[in-house]
């Protein structure tokens, strides 16, 4: 035993009795969580794997695999990092070898194999100390595998028409991006292109999402599931298409009037997820009036649910916000807002951004949201005064989609409409008058 010993390198020597008792256990500790990760993966291509079907890896062999990438990583950090290449290049070659294997009985796909490269490295990571990290990636490495009929399902629907939107925005906003100067220019230097375009991705990627889930997930759910996602989009262009569908189906009348109002109350939280990435103090003073907005509109859905019967729908006019035309739209619409509130706080005080702001409000509510907590945040107008303009925005906002709805809608619409944007209404008077008194 002596004599097989001193064959050993020193290093390898060294290792001897080099834990103390603590880092013993810290180690284990950090084992059994890679062992976990490989675990939840091996689990996950265990079960999407079809009965009678050979793989190349399973509940068994993930673990193996975290553990391998594990003791990889330690002896790697002990020896020479460029073990470290050894040990993943032999990984690489088994799963190599396996894909061919598989792939000559007719099984293409190297999901499972890259996977098994994914969870050696995560192991890795696991005793550098990158926990957190290698956890993240795991369970989000978990729900990408086990979504994959929905998520092929989702490729399917995707039109030429949305990819060529995101890929024309996104090219632009590589190319002109850094060509927009970082300085401000315009009254107390209000205006600064840089900001104005980030604001527009900001707002592009969350009506984006509201636009796909309201694609590919809510027209099948029905109108509740259509309008709450909807809402995330644009809860006008929702009241006119739905204001037009009462007409078509007068017995749906209904049904597209708590859509209506669903739409409008998701308009709340995105409103205050815009003004906290902009002015997070401006969005501690809104939490309390915009959770009482919502709580309104959710109270009104609510006794308004028994009402409606779940249906398919079809044909619901929601743009692409990834569209070029519609993103530099409202780019200038944000720009131009935000030089006339500043233009209006500097001749009519805290009067002119209130106007300013019921008539923005009429067509568009992020853009003066954005606006107004981007003047608050540059201390160029109070934050109560930025707050009572995105209340009377709101107000106006309420007030524009009531009158589409009496218009375009049936009489049954107009009255279900009133009565919730009345209410709508009313929570905005007082939460004004509360600000104005106290």
């Amino acid at each position: 035993m002596t004599d097989s010993l001193k064959l050993l390198p020193e290093v390898v020597k060294g290792m001897q009795n080099q834990f103390t008792y603590d880092e013993l256990f810290v180690i284990i500790q950090k084992l059994g969580i890679a062992i976990l990760i490989g675990a939840l993966i091996g689990l996950e291509r265990e079960h999407s794997r079809n009965t009678g079907t050979k793989s190349f890896a399973g509940i068994r062999t993930f673990p193996l695999i975290a553990m391998y990438g594990f003791i990889s990583a330690m002896l790697s950090s002990y020896l020479n990092y460029a073990f470290y290449f050894v040990f993943i290049i032999s990984v690489m070659i088994l799963v190599g070898l396996s894909y061919f294997t598989m792939a000559r009985g007719g099984r293409i796909g190297i999901t499972t194999e890259l996977s098994a490269l994914m969870v050696f490295v995560l192991g890795s990571m696991i005793y550098w100390n990158f926990i957190l990290i290698a956890a993240i990636v795991a369970v989000i490495m978990a729900v990408f595998l086990s979504l994959k009929i929905q998520l092929h399902s989702f490729v399917e629907k995707v039109t030429g028409e949305d990819i060529f939107a995101v890929l024309k925005l996104s090219i632009v906003t590589i190319i002109i991006f850094p060509l927009l100067p970082e300085r401000s220019f315009g009254p107390n230097n209000i205006i600064n292109l840089r900001l104005i375009w980030m604001m527009v991705i900001f707002i592009a990627l969350i009506s984006f999402l509201g636009y796909v889930l309201t694609k590919y997930v809510g027209y099948k759910k029905g109108i509740s599931v259509t309008s709450i996602f909807g809402g995330l989009v644009s809860s006008t262009a929702l009241t006119f298409s739905f204001a037009k569908k009462s007409k078509e189906n007068d017995s749906l009348s209904s049904n597209f009037s708590v859509g209506i109002l669903l739409a409008s109350t998701m308009v709340f939280p995105k409103v205050l997820l815009e003004i906290a990435v902009v002015n997070t103090e401006l969005a501690r003073l809104a939490v309390v009036p915009i959770l009482i907005f919502t709580i309104v509109g959710i109270l009104l859905s609510v006794i308004m649910w028994k009402r409606i019967k779940a249906i398919e729908l079809t044909g619901i006019d929601l743009k692409n916000p990834f569209e070029l035309k519609s993103a530099l739209y409202f780019g200038l619409i944000f720009g131009l807002i935000l030089f006339l509130s500043k233009l209006a706080q500097l001749n009519y005080g805290d009067k002119g951004s209130y106007l300013v702001s019921f008539i923005s409000g009429l067509s568009n509510i992020d853009a003066i949201t954005l606006s107004m907590a981007q003047l608050s945040a540059k201390n160029s107008i109070p934050s109560l005064v930025a707050l009572n303009s995105i209340v009377i925005a709101l107000f106006a906002n309420f007030l524009f989609k009531g009158i589409i709805a009496i218009i375009l809608g049936t009489k049954l619409m107009a009255r279900y409409t009133t009565i919730g944007f009345g209410f709508f209404i009313l929570t905005a008077f007082l939460i004004l008058g509360y600000n104005f008194l106290f």
